[in-house]
């Protein structure tokens, strides 16, 4: 896990090898060529893409959301990388209107967007390539994120929310935990869903599949991390300790 600082930055290496590379992304045009990760296969190319467009999740109504991160974590058999490592930046326009081309057919990915002072809150449900796809998203501003199942829209079948107390064990003895990081991590340092703990260190993640155990994480700071893993089944609650 990394803190919501280094959120930005993608992951890439093999699976199996748990050997991640993190480059900084900047603003700017996609490189040209895929990087080649040493000792890895060549990174797939493909011809499809995925278009959608980024909304801000507020009220009275939802809006187009620009300048937002858009980013993916793709596998192909045992080897997965970062989109965004091996194509460069996307941003959305102004608009909300994003693309990412060359996904190669038959690889899963699960869709990843990133803006400061925003979160996603709610994972994109994970996808197949074979052929052109259409996929719009979420955010909504950390000011306004709350732990209450009503302010997130309802999960599809097959999805759920997790939601829960994170805490703080101390020297004084076990308080709850504002303002930590928490997410869903499907592939490992790869956030799919975001959030922070309210005053009370609540805090709720909402589309994740019920047919999987989810990793959840939280970080109260560099060094300060615990993950819990969720069985498969409906909405959760649980408690994270973080000492």
């Amino acid at each position: 896990m990394r803190v919501a600082t280094l959120l930005l930055l993608p992951v890439v290496g093999l699976a199996a090898c748990n050997q991640p590379i993190a480059p900084t992304p900047v603003a700017g045009p996609a490189s040209s060529s895929a990087p080649s990760a040493t000792g890895a296969p060549p990174i797939p190319a493909g011809s499809y893409s995925l278009t959608g467009i980024i909304t801000e999740r507020s009220a009275p109504g939802d809006h187009p959301l620009g300048d937002a991160n858009v980013n993916a974590w793709i596998q192909t058999g045992s080897f997965g990388y970062s989109y965004m490592w091996a194509n460069g930046p996307r941003l959305s326009d102004s608009q909300g209107r994003y693309t990412l081309t060359n996904l190669p057919s038959g690889a899963t990915f699960q869709f990843q967007v990133y803006k400061q002072g925003y979160v996603q809150q709610c994972a994109a449900p994970e996808l197949v390539v074979n052929g052109d796809l259409h996929l719009d998203a979420q955010l909504i501003a950390r000011a306004n994120v709350s732990a209450s199942p009503e302010s997130v829209p309802p999960s599809l079948s097959g999805f759920r929310v997790i939601a829960g107390v994170l805490y703080e064990i101390t020297a004084e003895g076990r308080r709850p935990a504002s303002g930590a990081f928490v997410d869903y991590e499907p592939t490992e340092d790869s956030p799919a869903a975001t959030t922070y703990t309210d005053p009370q260190g609540r805090f709720l993640l909402c589309g994740i599949p019920q047919t999987r155990t989810a990793t959840i994480g939280a970080a109260l700071g560099v060094g300060h991390v615990a993950y819990r893993s969720v069985p498969p089944g409906p909405d959760a609650s649980i408690e994270i300790e973080i000492k």
